[in-house]
């Protein structure tokens, strides 16, 4: 008995490849990224002393140990954590502490 059923082509596998790809990036950097903080000073002057803004910048564990090529993570994962801090802007946002 002869089968007519189509095989899956070249795109198909292309599409399952690229969407597998995909969810590996997305799931290495919510495994990876936490937010960490680095104060900046704005402080105006000598006798003008401004508000110290706190920037949540992303941070890249695996497990307790922090990586070791932060800049290089930083890079790889700008298009998602920008993505990241539109859906999610109470953790990203710049902060004033009380």
């Amino acid at each position: 008995m002869a089968s007519d059923r189509k095989k899956p082509g070249v795109a198909f596998w292309a599409t399952v490849a690229v969407v597998m790809g995909l969810v590996g990036y997305v799931c290495a950097y919510a495994l990876l990224a936490e937010p960490g903080v680095a104060s900046i000073d704005f402080s105006g002057g000598l006798d003008m002393k401004g508000p110290v803004a706190v920037l949540r910048q992303p941070y890249y564990f695996a497990g307790s140990r922090l990586l070791a090529n932060q800049q290089l993570l930083e890079r790889f994962f700008a298009p998602i954590h920008w993505i990241d801090r539109c859906v999610r802007p109470n953790v990203w946002n710049w902060r004033f502490p009380d």
